[in-house]
């Protein structure tokens, strides 16, 4: 890790703890080192997964409400459908945001950021480590499957990925919570290559 990217990093955890609450912060920083843990596995660069991973939850410190007017007014491309589900905003926000305010330009780490909350069909390695890392870090609430994602991850990325959208659709249908379509359609595509092979 060169010098210039530990600066970086110095610098992205000090905007984090003065942007994010103090909860969302310690995610932040276990989803930058799980990030860069799965990186080392599965040979993805390192300190692009570092970045997305302190990065990824930029616009959550902002209220919904707000959320919405940014994206309406800046992001006029989002489909319609994302704000039946205003939870994954912040993730197409925080991408935006990051280029806006970070002069963030790498595409890479911003699909990820983009893509943490719902996946999409053939994920980068950097996205789909970025989405597994946001669910399994290890301050997240302890869930009965955690474990078994956890040690999944390690073993194959894209069986866990898969898991992971699996057990968010059931979640989100069991407590009649709207559903995102890139979320189903990531699903849909995963599932279909893990059949094939």
């Amino acid at each position: 890790m060169s010098s210039a990217y530990r600066d970086r990093l110095i610098e992205y955890r000090k905007a984090c703890e003065k942007q994010l609450k103090p909860s969302r912060f310690e995610h932040s920083i276990g989803v930058a080192y799980t990030a860069m843990a799965l990186a080392m596995k599965w040979g993805a660069d390192v300190e692009k997964a570092g970045t997305a991973g302190y990065l990824h939850d930029w616009a959550k410190g902002i209220k919904i409400d707000e959320q919405i007017r940014i994206c309406r007014k800046e992001l006029p491309d989002l489909p319609e459908s994302i704000y039946i589900s205003p939870a994954v905003l912040h993730a197409p926000l925080g991408a935006h945001l990051l280029r806006k305010e970070f002069g963030i330009k790498d595409e890479e780490i911003l699909s990820a950021v983009r893509y943490h909350t719902t996946g999409r069909p053939d994920m980068s390695l950097l996205e789909m480590i970025l989405f597994v890392a946001d669910y399994i870090e290890p301050g997240r609430e302890q869930i009965a499957e955690l474990p078994e994602m956890r040690k999944l991850a390690f073993e194959d990325l894209t069986a866990a990925a898969t898991r992971i959208m699996a057990l968010s659709l059931a979640f989100l249908e069991r407590s009649g919570r709207p559903i995102d379509e890139m979320t189903q359609k990531a699903y849909d595509y995963y599932k279909n290559i893990r059949k094939d092979t």
